[in-house]
């Protein structure tokens, strides 16, 4: 039988869950910027005055802009991925904790403890019977 102290003990077990899932988001957001701070600030060390420079230093400095912006997008993308992993990963457990809560756009008033594999929670009408 699912207990009273069981569905609290799994409704303290979610808290927990989604709770540092998003404490672990915070923390890392002045990772993040940093990182991308220093990165919008690479394309502002290229120097495009390319006037006056032989037709081989001009394929040169090509090359070296193109495999540097090359650089910088394959770094930036590493970072998103990086943060949209972590949000898809917070994002995934407030769905479950939706989910096991049965909280919808119709009924949000009132969550129930229901959809938790354990549980054999009665329903409103037969909690009454039980009560009787």
């Amino acid at each position: 039988m699912y207990s009273f102290h069981e569905a609290a003990f799994r409704l303290q077990e979610m808290e927990e869950d989604v709770v540092e899932g998003h404490r672990n988001l915070l923390e890392s957001f002045p990772k993040w910027h940093q990182t991308i701070s220093k990165l919008v600030e690479l394309p502002d060390q290229l120097d495009f005055d390319l006037e006056g420079l032989t037709l081989t230093c001009l394929w040169l400095c090509l090359w070296y802009i193109s495999d540097f912006i090359a650089a910088y997008v394959l770094r930036m993308s590493n970072v998103l991925t990086e943060f949209g992993d972590n949000i898809l990963s917070l994002k995934t457990k407030f769905a479950q904790a939706r989910k096991e809560l049965q909280i919808d756009d119709v009924d949000r008033h009132r969550p129930k403890l229901l959809r938790h594999p354990r549980s054999h929670a009665y329903t409103e009408s037969q909690q009454a019977e039980r009560c009787e």
